[in-house]
């Protein structure tokens, strides 16, 4: 029968768990452990002075390495062995490796925007960036204003010209319109470079984007006002009311004045990245697995999962490069806008040779202003820009279009424990020891382990003792040690074997412990039990509790609700998906925790050092909001992009269908038809929740 004796020598009883916290609350034994502490202390320094105690690497192994390992500890042959059919793990700096007896601390994280050797030198050319951005957003400003406040006056005539057409019988009103269309038309378009200049030489260089669709309405309205002016010069008569109502200077003015309302936002959004990036002072950057790793990682995914995952960084780069890079509205345009030109100049040969010139200036103009939608660009800018806008309150920074898709279309995410369960949700509340172990004794080999396994608890541990002054500093050295799939931490301290883990890595090492009873005594309102044991047996079980706060739970359920499975990198066996469907609902289903082989695939296709901008986040809960804002942008983008397509594509077929049967498609029809078919576009950027 097993006999287990606490600290005082006497036999298990109940209660005694609640003995043993009191003692370590109680004033006597702080100054007792303030005593002790202050010898391992000296004891350490000493050590650490010492060239004996020269700073190791150390790294995590898997079970079966760690048999082999076992063979002969003592000799440097099994070490040796180990390394044969793996040799990078020999010098593998990147992989779990980190320096003993030295304090490490946090530097702050800078972010250059363009690659750079010395990324210190950022903070001025952020300050021009930005100052740079100021100057176009005012440059957007003021343009808009004075856009608006011409298409505005371009309406006002278009509707008059539809409800008085017989007001236009007056020489002098008739060329009075076709002339302040015209100059009002130009003036709009010097306002707007890109709908006057850049998107129309785009699509003649075969390189269309979301402006050349404003620019086809843009110069289908000047030859439109010009072939009216003319036609009534050259035939020295009265405009006919059709040809007065055909005048689609309004339509190419309101897309160029929505045009830039989306410039407006996309800037916008930019410059609040840039606040952004001089505040952040700590940023871990999200990066996609490569394929043949994510295969191995999920081997049972249909195809190739998406798997995304963190880095730690101290830059970001490419920043304004990836900010403004092409958006889907820019990527439907380079197959819509030349069809839509296609379209227009095959409708205007067929009416030019089948009825005449005038019907088929008419139908060339109506077809390329119907075709261009008011909300192709802000039906993007404005859903990212409040996107961008929100993530930003949780500092959390969304940089490009790109970085939408890919990350929308995460399958998985991978999350270190530590980040799910950070110090502050997890705490021990309780410390149980056995064979007269003394309780500082215990809590600093545990706290040894866990800081070398990058196990979540190793925070809590080091809180124990904060008021003390035992830091990382004083920590055990640690040999060797191992992560044990499912069951916790193996480590070689002081020639000793140390077990850190649940009941399982017990038993695995033919280590006796209390009943499962005893132990359900402790594992009471969500608690769990971590064991510690010490050359064969167990010295302290503690009492541990993980929490989440509310919105990391919330963001972890809204990514198992968009299908993006959670994976799971942590060395302590507690952290279980029946944990997180406990702590914040995510169903377990949702969560995998890996195994040693997987988290070194992962491991050695980590990205160290500079990282392309995209992602950056603190915390759990702005790496899962930022994922899940990815995947309702994605949906977003597309879904507004798509139904204005369709909306225009029918609105073509509605031009060509009237034009054929001889009716003349209006300025006023199209205005009413683009702004109907702006509605849903507007409703879905401005209320969704991306």
């Amino acid at each position: 029968m097993y006999d287990v004796h606490d600290k005082s020598g006497e036999t298990n009883s109940q209660g005694r768990m609640q003995q043993a916290v009191e003692e370590w609350s109680n004033s006597a034994q702080r100054e007792k452990v303030s005593r002790l502490s202050q010898k391992i202390k000296e004891n350490t320094n000493k050590k650490i002075n010492s060239e004996d105690t020269k700073p190791a690497s150390r790294e995590i192994y898997s079970s079966s390495e760690r048999e082999r390992m076992m063979a002969g500890r003592t000799s440097n042959t099994a070490a040796n062995e180990l390394h044969k059919d793996n040799p990078k793990d020999v010098n593998a700096k990147k992989r779990f490796s980190i320096e003993l007896n030295e304090e490490t601390e946090d530097e702050e994280i800078t972010f250059p925007i363009k690659k750079q050797q010395d990324p210190n030198i950022q903070s001025d050319e952020l300050d021009e960036i930005q100052a740079d951005q100021d100057d176009f957003l005012k440059s957007l400003k003021v343009r808009f204003s004075f856009s608006i406040v011409l298409t505005l006056f371009l309406i006002a005539a278009t509707v008059f010209a539809a409800y008085a057409p017989s007001f236009f019988t007056m020489d002098i009103v008739a060329y009075g319109y076709i002339i302040l269309n015209l100059i009002l038309l130009l003036a709009v378009g010097l306002l707007s470079f890109s709908a006057s200049v850049k998107g129309i030489a785009s699509l003649f260089t075969f390189k269309p984007d979301a402006d050349s669709i404003i620019s086809l309405s843009f110069y289908a309205a000047l030859i439109g006002n010009i072939y009216s002016l003319c036609d009534f010069v050259m035939s020295s008569q009265l405009p006919t009311v059709a040809s007065v109502s055909a005048v689609y200077s309004s339509c190419a003015a309101a897309g160029i004045s929505f045009n830039l309302l989306a410039k407006i936002f996309y800037v916008s959004r930019v410059r609040n990245n840039l606040k952004l990036l001089k505040t952040i002072d700590t940023a871990y950057a999200a990066y996609p697995v490569s394929d043949d790793v994510a295969e191995r990682v999920i081997p049972t995914f249909d195809g190739t999962p998406s798997i995304i995952s963190l880095a730690k960084t101290d830059s970001l780069t490419d920043f304004l490069e990836k900010s403004y890079e092409p958006s889907p509205s820019d990527i439907a345009a380079k197959e819509f806008a030349p069809i839509s030109l296609a379209v227009a100049l095959i409708t205007t040969i067929v009416f030019a040779l089948t009825k005449d010139v005038s019907s088929a200036v008419i139908a060339f103009c109506s077809i390329c202003s119907i075709s261009s939608p008011l909300m192709f660009e802000f039906g993007v800018s404005v859903p990212f820009y409040k996107a961008c806008k929100r993530l930003a309150k949780h500092n959390c920074l969304l940089t490009g279009c790109k970085d939408v898709a890919t990350f929308g279309g995460a399958d998985a995410i991978v999350a270190d424990g530590s980040f799910i369960f950070p110090g502050k949700g997890t705490k021990i509340i309780g410390v149980k020891t056995f064979h007269k172990e003394k309780i500082e004794e215990a809590v600093l080999y545990a706290t040894s382990i866990a800081e070398a396994g990058k196990s979540p608890l190793a925070s809590a541990f080091l809180d124990i003792f904060a008021d003390v002054g035992i830091g990382r500093k004083l920590l055990k050295k640690v040999d060797r040690i191992v992560f044990e799939d499912n069951k916790g931490l193996y480590a070689v301290i002081d020639d000793n074997d140390v077990l850190l883990g649940n009941r399982q890595l017990m038993h695995k090492h033919m280590v006796d412990t209390p009943s499962r009873d005893y132990e359900m005594r402790y594992t009471i309102n969500g608690r769990d039990v971590t064991y510690l044991a010490i050359n064969g047996q167990v010295r302290a079980i503690f009492i541990v509790m993980y929490g989440i706060d509310d919105e990391t739970g919330y963001q972890l359920c809204k990514l198992g609700s968009n299908g993006v499975r959670v994976l799971i990198e942590t060395s302590d066996p507690n952290i279980t998906p029946e944990l997180l469907e406990q702590k914040c609902g995510l169903n377990s289903d949702d969560v995998t925790v890996l195994e040693s082989r997987e988290m070194r695939l992962l491991e050695d296709n980590r990205v160290y050092g500079p990282v392309e901008a995209g992602i950056a986040v603190k915390d759990m809960a702005g790496y899962s909001e930022s994922i899940n804002a990815c995947v309702k942008l994605k949906g977003t983008f597309w879904a507004n992009t798509l139904l204005q397509i369709a909306l225009a594509v029918l609105g073509m077929l509605f031009a060509v269908i009237l034009e054929y049967f001889g009716n003349t498609v209006t300025a006023a029809f199209v205005l009413t038809y683009q702004f109907i078919c702006a509605v849903p576009v507007l409703l879905i950027s401005l209320l969704r929740r991306s």
